[in-house]
């Protein structure tokens, strides 16, 4: 029981040892040594040049860092080419093999300039496109993606002209891969 006891005190002991120290206050209670907050008045004379959105601090992250940032930024530059993202689901559209709401994935993966990504409307293949500046590009970017998941049996990853086309079967049914391929093809004749 005294064991118990001592292990228990280490224990809570231990949990406050990156607190910071405490002084005492007036009455005796412990205070934290905590900075005041700043005020707007305190920080318009420490600098009075500033702007009021003050700089980044140094180590933090940029907003165009962050995952929006980045995917905000490959959305408003994607590459000038043909076909593009949008072309290649119009096809599939247009061939029958209906796809849901589009979403957007981080082309860096694929060293992409933009990525998105679909489900067939069964749910049972996910199709996604990425758009490179030029078919060199892509060729690099085909590459690598062919490189990550190398686990995932179930995937087709194609290359044509400045694309690349990834399409998974979410299930493992023989039916969807036939339907893969066939994709692909498709693709492949844009």
């Amino acid at each position: 029981m005294r064991s118990a006891l001592v292990l228990l005190l280490g224990l809570v002991a231990c949990s406050r040892g990156a607190a910071e120290p405490a002084s005492s206050g007036p009455s005796g209670t412990p205070v934290a040594a905590t900075p005041a907050p700043a005020t707007a008045a305190a920080a318009a004379t420490a600098a009075p040049n500033a702007p009021a959105a003050a700089a980044v601090a140094p180590g933090a992250t940029r907003p165009d860092e962050t995952l929006f940032g980045l995917l905000g930024s490959e959305a408003q530059n994607r590459p000038h080419i043909q076909p593009n993202a949008d072309d290649v689901y119009g096809a599939l559209q247009k061939a029958g093999y209906a796809v849901g709401d589009r979403r957007q994935s981080l082309g860096r993966t694929y060293k992409a300039s933009y990525c998105t990504g679909a489900y067939t409307s069964d749910g049972s293949l996910a199709v996604d496109v990425c758009e490179y500046p030029d078919e060199a590009a892509a060729k690099t970017g085909l590459a690598t993606a062919r490189t990550l998941f190398p686990g995932m049996t179930s995937r087709t990853v194609v290359g044509h002209k400045a694309t690349i086309l990834t399409v998974i079967n979410q299930r493992g049914e023989v039916a969807a891969d036939a339907r893969a391929r066939r994709i692909a093809t498709l693709y492949a004749s844009l």
